[in-house]
């Protein structure tokens, strides 16, 4: 019901903002931080999974985002497709 008084404007915005805000957290972390990872067998291949609450913390909020990104994405094709049909 929010997302339908929104424009298609503002929902790319708050779609791009939000996927932006995904990949930074996912990226940032795992390599300027790399302590509070699992290394992999071979350390060159990167890691396995977070090992402090801390990252935890901040994989679950960048999928949140990410999430919420893809879904405000959606929500824009859906809203072009119904007023194209509108038309």
């Amino acid at each position: 019901m929010f997302a339908k008084a929104l424009s298609t404007r503002t929902l790319g915005v708050i779609s791009l903002l939000s996927g932006a805000a995904s990949f930074i957290l996912l990226t940032l972390p795992y390599y300027y931080f790399p302590q509070s990872y699992i290394p992999k067998a071979n350390p060159d291949w990167g890691y396995y999974m977070p090992k402090s609450p801390e990252a935890w913390v901040v994989l679950i909020v960048a999928l949140s985002f990410l999430a919420f990104s893809i879904g405000a994405f959606t929500f824009i094709l859906k809203k072009q497709t119904e007023g194209q049909a509108s038309r």
